[in-house]
């Protein structure tokens, strides 16, 4: 830069002498002249010199300010990235757990007829003719639904017992009463339904069993023994 300025001076110096004329007065007078030109020139040079001097000098801080905060504004971009992704994980995650919910798979047994209407103490009622089995989970050999979801489900009991017959009956799941009942009629036939309402996890075993003593049940026709589950809410 300093060369530069140097370059310039002398070449307007030159400029300046090549256009002068030397009055006929006094040569000393013209190279005073020359000589005050020169050096108002250089002091003009050297005060540019210092200003541009001064203004790279404030760019460049102003270059380093900014490069300084474009870092920092990427870490925060990458930051905010990171975020943001972990933010979409966890909706997305949360959506699949809401569709999860929302969606409700068809679980409805529903089965009617005993083999044997001769139900001794102790043992299982099984109902033979199945009419509906969506989730294949009720067993027809073995009078046992075998729960394919967590979920509410409602449970439904139909059964006829003949006159001065007493039916003491219980909803069982996995060996243990969920509910327990009795049925009786002195004069004539006689049909009742129970439901209840259970909340049966995936794999739970449910069955109607006979307690006390044997029994007889009616079925016709026009009285049917009956039970069935449906699956109400999942989870």
């Amino acid at each position: 830069m300093y060369v530069f300025t140097l370059s310039l001076v002398v070449i307007l110096v030159t400029q300046q002498i090549s256009g002068f004329k030397e009055p006929e007065c006094s040569r000393y007078h013209y190279e005073e002249q020359i000589l005050e030109r020169v050096v108002r020139m250089g002091m003009e040079f050297e005060y540019q010199k210092k200003d541009v001097t001064n203004i790279l000098e404030t760019v460049a801080a102003k270059l380093d300010t900014f490069s300084n905060e474009l870092q920092v504004l990427k870490r925060e971009n990458e930051e905010l990235k990171n975020n943001l992704k972990d933010e979409v994980q966890i909706s997305i995650s949360d959506l699949e757990k809401i569709k999860e919910k929302m969606f409700l798979p068809v679980v409805f047994f529903n089965s009617k007829t005993v083999a044997d209407t001769t139900i001794k103490a102790g043992h299982t009622i099984v109902f033979t003719e199945t009419m509906v089995n969506d989730g294949n989970g009720y067993d027809n050999t073995t009078g046992i639904f075998t729960a394919p979801e967590d979920g509410i489900y409602l449970v439904s009991l139909h059964v006829c017992v003949k006159n001065k017959q007493n039916l003491y009956y219980g909803l069982v799941i996995d060996g243990k009463d969920s509910l327990r009942g009795e049925m009786y009629e002195h004069y004539a036939y006689s049909c009742n339904s129970v439901q209840q309402l259970l909340t049966i996890k995936a794999g739970n075993r449910v069955w109607i069993q006979v307690y006390a003593n044997d029994v007889v049940l009616h079925q016709s026709a026009s009285h049917w023994n009956m039970f069935s589950a449906l699956l109400l809410n999942k989870g």
